[in-house]
């Protein structure tokens, strides 16, 4: 009688335990939301990436965190004259996130979610010509890295730019 109970036992903590992993892997699948992108917030200065210009060129992004969206703005600046680039947009639709650009004079773009981990997310729109992947990798607290991948005039190519936080900015 010992070994039936002890066996039921067994069998029940088993069962229980892997009713608590489902749990969490569910809950890792729902968690995709626009929190997962919470450490993207501030101003974003890349002075390095065109560092051998003549020129004075950098640029930067600033991204505000909303309720339901993170929402961005890409500023080239050259010299002493500031251009806005590009605005953006981080948001869940039909309970999908994607990344929404719309560059300066061009139409809207849309990247569904591909890669999402608590320092790296990428979106991709195998659509569009270039970029098709777009890809964030935080380094640590204050740098991160962009990664713009793709076909650019049949070629495949990729664009790194590399970020510090600027956190005196006020834009």
């Amino acid at each position: 009688m010992n070994k039936i109970f002890l066996y039921f036992f067994i069998l029940f903590f088993v069962s229980c335990n892997n009713i608590i992993e489902t749990d969490k892997n569910e809950s890792m699948t729902i968690k995709n939301d626009i929190v997962d992108f919470s450490w993207l917030e501030g101003v974003w200065v890349d002075t390095n990436t065109f560092s051998f210009s003549k020129v004075s060129k950098h640029f930067i992004e600033k991204w505000d965190v909303f309720p339901d969206s993170l929402s961005g703005v890409g500023i080239k600046v050259i010299n002493y004259d500031t251009t806005i680039q590009e605005r953006m947009c981080i948001r869940k639709i039909n309970n999908k996130l994607f990344y929404i650009a719309r560059p300066r004079g061009k139409a809207m773009l849309s990247f569904k979610l591909d890669t999402l981990t608590e320092n790296k997310f990428s979106f991709y729109n195998k659509a569009n010509d270039f970029p098709q992947n777009i890809e964030y990798n935080l380094v640590n607290k204050d740098s991160m890295s962009i990664t713009l991948s793709g076909v650019f005039n049949e070629d495949k190519r990729g664009v790194r730019l590399h970020f510090r936080r600027n956190k005196n900015a006020s834009l």
